[in-house]
């Protein structure tokens, strides 16, 4: 990576209006006009970098061939949020040594289109976003754990993501004990959700590592209703949560 990024000096665009940019006619992503309008091609810049393995032709067979409807609107929004994110911390990732890049950049580059291409709920995109970027900024971690962070976003429902969230931002509240359960009655009106499907989301979550069950070994126990993260879980949301550089 040779050239300085700079911040974009237009304004970002809009979802809608980025989409429609790609379904002009005769529109190639990969000619000048396009870059002008990117404002100093991040995207293009970061694509080309990050992809030796060829994910830009399974973006672009994808958005030129009558792919699923679905497969088409997430990748764009990949590229969407992709864009907004090199806005803010283009001048971090262009800082990153070189040879670190070419170990981890391709593999997180690539696990961010194909579960973003896959998932059934765009809202996770975001977070998928997020994933990369963190990966990306934190070198001293493993390969191996930003995968298992990938998987995982992939397999949990919006509301689970949510639920860990919520648990989290409880636990920074002053006085909040760090170990101190959060109740399944939190969890629901939060999230204006039953108290039963808060339970169900609770369970769901200790069954995979993220909660566990704070009542458990108490002479009145009152069934699982009240949970704690796990450390796990707090590492989960280390890397779904966009990064405090600015």
């Amino acid at each position: 990576m040779n050239s300085k990024i700079t911040k974009p000096k237009k304004l970002s665009p809009t979802f809608d209006e980025f989409k429609s940019k790609f379904f002009e006619e005769n529109f190639n992503p990969l000619n000048d006009e396009y870059a002008d309008w990117i404002g100093t091609s991040l995207l293009l810049h970061t694509i080309h970098n990050f992809d030796p393995s060829g994910v830009l032709s399974t973006i672009d067979q994808i958005l030129t061939e009558n792919k699923a409807k679905r497969e088409q609107e997430n990748i764009l929004r990949a590229l969407y949020y992709l864009y907004l994110c090199l806005d803010d911390y283009g001048n971090q990732i262009e800082e990153l040594k070189r040879d670190y890049l070419s170990l981890q950049a391709p593999q997180l580059f690539y696990m961010y289109f194909d579960f973003s291409k896959k998932t059934f709920q765009q809202s996770k995109i975001e977070f998928f976003r997020n994933v990369w970027l963190n990966g990306l900024l934190k070198v001293d971690r493993r390969l191996g754990e930003k995968t298992a962070i990938f998987e995982l976003v992939a397999i949990l429902t919006e509301d689970e993501i949510l639920t860990l969230k919520i648990m989290f931002n409880e636990q920074q509240l002053p006085g909040f004990q760090e170990r101190k359960f959060v109740d399944i009655e939190k969890i629901a009106q939060t999230l204006n959700i039953e108290r039963e499907y808060s339970q169900h989301i609770c369970v769901s979550l200790q069954s995979r590592g993220l909660l566990y069950d704070y009542g458990i070994g108490f002479f009145d126990y009152p069934g699982p209703v009240h949970f704690v993260l796990t450390d796990f879980s707090r590492l989960l949301i280390e890397y779904i949560t966009e990064p405090d550089l600015r």
